[in-house]
């Protein structure tokens, strides 16, 4: 509620309605009323009063009563109140900061956030709108049933544009992988992959977040199969694949992780092409006469690395800043802090995603089988 610039009493009201003096303070003002006097919780008494006047007279009304406070209702002047109230929470300086900041840290995750000042405080206001005016789903806030749809909300921004804005950032790793479906009977795409879990079955290309999630699936169809890029070799393949359905979904500078088996400094230099990134292990006849001798690497103690990082490549992650990884050492049995470059830290925390995925398709495998035969 808005009030008086100075506040008046009912006293100074009435000597002001007497005089004619209060039109101009009434303008747009679409409601009155009085605050409770100071001693509303003791006995009112009339004291000051005439107890021979008549009841209603404001000439005989208590001391009390006079000197309450008088509000009134000014919609220019509470709109301009509560903005300035809003403003003791999230002036100008902090809206910049984390409009700066919002936008800063999509980019590092891939998305294209460009939220400004203007949309943010609406997407503020819907968030603060939707702690009094609840409804079940916020979608229903877009939706045209009367006892569902908010103007304030509809009008202030499109729902595609709140649900994009509530959902960002999007996942920059993304791991590729081989997975089995296991299949026991005859046909003649089952493989037999030793020293897998699931050894016989359908082989099948997955792309994977790291927690597991699966992004893309697409069966394995012999060498070549149908897909592109073949002059690069199967893995490298599949993995500019995954690459394509990425950037039709959304162009962002993705970072695919994936194993030796896909890995090759042509396919690196295409995802370069690409604008996006990539990091693997690396098989040694693949290093294209790197300047590394891999068999003097490999009479190193453990957690030895050179410039090149061991046996891992990328096109954007290099040895620094280093780590220290715990693990556990045979010779001295205990656990020991071995130096660890950045690269491998990446692949270690990224790579596991179809592993995860596998992990969490076995708990929910289905059990009952039946036999089906057709002539």
């Amino acid at each position: 509620m808005a009030s008086f610039s100075k506040q008046l009493t009912v006293h100074e009201v009435t000597e002001l309605l007497e005089q004619g003096d209060i039109d101009d303070i009434l303008d747009d003002v679409t409601d009155m009323f009085m605050e409770p006097p100071v001693n509303v919780n003791n006995d009112i008494t009339d004291e000051d009063s005439d107890d021979d006047g008549p009841i209603g007279d404001i000439i005989h009304m208590p001391a009390s009563l006079l000197n309450a406070y008088i509000v009134i209702h000014d919609p220019d002047t509470e709109n301009s109140e509560v903005a300035s109230k809003r403003k003791l929470f999230f002036d100008q300086q902090v809206l910049k900061m984390i409009v700066d900041y919002s936008n800063n840290y999509a980019s590092n995750k891939n998305q294209s956030l460009q939220i400004d000042v203007n949309e943010l405080k609406c997407f503020l206001g819907i968030l603060l709108l939707s702690g009094y005016n609840e409804l079940s789903r916020r979608r229903m806030y877009w939706e045209k049933s009367p006892d569902t749809h908010n103007d304030l909300v509809s009008g202030a921004m499109r729902r595609n544009r709140f649900e994009f804005l509530i959902h960002t950032p999007h996942q920059q790793f993304h791991s590729i992988d081989e997975s089995m479906v296991p299949y026991f009977g005859r046909h003649g795409c089952k493989q037999f992959i030793r020293g897998k879990p699931i050894r016989f079955g359908f082989k099948i290309w997955v792309g994977t977040l790291r927690l597991g999630y699966v992004v893309w699936i697409s069966p394995y169809q012999g060498k070549s199969g149908d897909l592109q890029n073949t002059e690069y070799g199967l893995g490298a393949s599949v993995t500019i694949s995954y690459a394509n359905n990425l950037l039709a979904h959304r162009i962002a500078p993705y970072h695919l992780v994936f194993d030796n088996f896909f890995t090759g400094l042509p396919l690196l230099e295409k995802l370069s092409e690409m604008g996006l990134y990539g990091t693997g292990t690396i098989r040694s006849n693949r290093t294209k006469k790197c300047p590394i001798n891999l068999a003097a690497m490999k009479k190193k103690e453990r957690g030895s690395y050179e410039s090149y990082v061991s046996d891992s490549a990328s096109n954007n992650i290099g040895v620094e800043p280093v780590t220290a990884a715990k693990r556990w050492s045979v010779s001295d049995k205990r656990s020991i802090r071995l130096p660890q470059p950045q690269l491998i830290h990446l692949y270690n925390q990224n790579m596991g995603g179809v592993d995860r995925m596998d992990q969490n398709v076995s708990q929910y495998r289905i059990s009952i089988r039946g036999k089906k035969k057709w002539y």
